[in-house]
């Protein structure tokens, strides 16, 4: 019904809110328990509370999307690996903590809440060390699996014919630029092959089908920076 797009997008939006929330939240609390009005408190520590539980919100949303484009892969490998390795932690963490702020309607003893808030800020590390990977993966196009060899070999065939008399036979570069290494998302990529660079690059939107720019897309991949 959506396709790849349409959920990058939904997981990009939805996961700045346990990124922000959750730090929100940890800022709350912890000037709730240096202020000394408690009246004044009390109001942080409920701005904190509603922060961290419409961020545990968002998280479910992000791991829905986030898996929808991994196509259901829990780990993965790679910057996928790496992101998972902080999303899962992240994502317990917080809900614990907050499902046990929730089940005792925002009321603690001091320890208790003490313990609560160091729980926070390790999730709203974690969440931050996995927006940091999620970023590597919006780059480098998030493959999670190593390319089909042979739709590299087609990729490749394909780079000969219509890429390899501006960018060399090795992409290394000649008119145009070195291709090893590129950090750009396969939707960057395959638009700036079917549309082109006006002045600087033709458009082969008229000449390759989408299948040939995901071919192509597969051999960019598989060189190394």
């Amino acid at each position: 019904m959506f396709g790849r797009e349409f959920w990058l997008r939904a997981h990009g939006a939805s996961t700045h809110l346990p990124i922000v929330l959750f730090a929100i939240s940890v800022l709350f609390d912890f000037t709730a328990v240096l202020w000394r009005d408690e009246s004044a408190a009390r109001g942080l520590r409920f701005a904190g509370f509603v922060s961290a539980a419409i961020g545990l919100l968002g998280t479910f949303g992000a791991i829905a999307s986030g898996l929808i484009i991994s196509r259901g892969q829990t780990l993965g490998t790679g910057a996928l690996l790496r992101h998972h390795q902080f999303v899962w932690p992240a994502f317990a963490i917080a809900l614990v903590f907050v499902g046990w702020r929730v089940l005792t309607r925002n009321r603690s003893s001091q320890r208790s809440f003490s313990i609560y808030l160091a729980g926070m800020f390790v999730a709203s590390s974690l969440t931050i060390g996995a927006a940091y990977w999620g970023g590597e993966l919006a780059f480098t196009g998030g493959a999670a699996t190593p390319p089909d060899p042979v739709l590299v070999a087609r990729g490749h065939h394909l780079f000969l014919l219509n890429c390899a008399h501006c960018h060399a036979d090795d992409a290394t570069g000649d008119e145009g630029p070195d291709l090893h290494g590129l950090r750009k998302s396969d939707e960057r990529l395959a638009l700036l092959i079917q549309n082109g660079v006006k002045g600087e690059m033709p458009r082969f939107d008229k000449k390759l089908t989408s299948d040939d720019v995901q071919a192509l897309i597969a051999f960019l991949r598989s060189l190394h920076g």
